[in-house]
């Protein structure tokens, strides 16, 4: 095992042992024999690792590895018979059980569910060496029929989540299978009524159970958001913005100026003080050397001569930050009379 004193790890570039050789990963009996027979001889493996650290091959004794590989195409025929059989075996089992389970299964389907669930390298539950061949066969059996005879794929296809897909088939899965296995299919204790289209229409109780399970279907999704969100605002590093809500941030910043510039205009007009241009919906601003806004009225000087000892008095009326007469407190100081551009 990669790590184990008997086994230490090797990289690629590092230097190969003398009369050692590479053994690649892939053939199983090349590389089990390969490591039983070093072992025999008492010599060392080296499992070569990737920069992740996920093993690679072996390095092993040259001698050994060309004796394994001759030994390898020896009994390649007929050990390639002795694991026909064995799939046979395992094949026939596989079926009597299903024939004996499901009963009732649909003949053409019988060969599809056993080659399905017995196909070698898939990981399907035929394949599982750690589960009883009834219960194999139960799963195997199950998954045929939500495939093949349920909407569940169209589900899948629609954009449906897995999980709901398979609650939305469940009961007609599950309806299936008692029939498959010559069970009389499960009452549900609820009357059922025709409807005028000649489907069966749920009664207020299925109605009612439905939305039950709807309901805490929503509340579930509606925990995962809230988690999903706390945990963002734990995280110190702030969303970036796209550049759509950049825009959209700049625009209702640019709106919410311009409403208190229309305030502004409004007070100075009931003042019969003349703006200095625009019109109530886009009334002028100009930025000052603080950025900040300012409103002029019209004949008004704004570039200032050194010699100009002109009152801040004579100006009508000036807005700072918010646009809305008061000062901004953002400053480390108040405008004042003093104060000059």
């Amino acid at each position: 095992m990669a790590g184990d004193e008997n086994e230490p790890e090797v990289r690629v570039h590092d230097l190969m042992p003398p009369e050692y050789v590479f053994v690649p990963k892939g053939d199983v009996y090349i590389t089990k024999n390969c490591r039983r027979e070093t072992y025999s001889a008492g010599q060392t493996v080296y499992v070569v690792v990737n920069k992740r650290r996920k093993p690679i091959g072996l390095r092993c004794p040259a001698s050994i590895v060309k004796a394994v590989q001759d030994l390898n195409q020896a009994t390649a025929a007929k050990r390639a018979e002795a694991v026909q059989k064995r799939d046979a075996a395992v094949q026939g089992d596989f079926e009597e059980a299903l024939k004996r389970l499901f009963p009732n299964a649909p003949k053409e389907s019988i060969p599809k569910i056993v080659s399905h669930a017995l196909k070698k390298r898939s990981r399907r539950v035929g394949r599982s060496g750690t589960v009883q061949l009834n219960d194999k066969v139960k799963l195997a059996v199950r998954a045929h029929i939500r495939h093949q005879h349920t909407e569940y794929e169209q589900l899948l296809r629609q954009g449906t989540n897995r999980e709901k897909a398979r609650l939305q088939v469940f009961s007609k899965l599950n309806e299936a299978a008692r029939l498959w296995g010559g069970r009389p299919a499960k009452s549900t204790g609820l009357k059922r009524k025709a409807g005028n289209d000649g489907d069966d229409a749920r009664t207020a109780q299925e109605r009612s159970e439905l939305h039950k399970r709807q309901k805490k279907e929503e509340t579930f999704e509606t925990a995962a958001t809230n988690a999903k969100t706390a945990r963002l605002k734990k995280t110190k590093t702030p969303k970036k913005l796209t550049v759509v809500e950049r825009g959209l941030l700049a625009e209702g910043s640019r709106k919410s100026k311009v409403s208190g510039l229309r305030v502004q205009a409004r007070r100075m007009a009931r003042e019969g003080i003349e703006p200095l241009g625009g019109t109530e919906e886009e009334p002028t601003v100009i930025d000052d050397s603080d950025g900040q806004e300012a409103v002029f009225t019209r004949g008004e000087d704004t570039d200032f001569d050194d010699g100009d000892e002109s009152d801040w008095s004579n100006w009508s009326d000036i807005s700072f930050g918010n646009a809305t007469g008061k000062k901004s407190q953002q400053n480390d100081h108040y405008w004042s009379k003093s104060c000059r551009t």
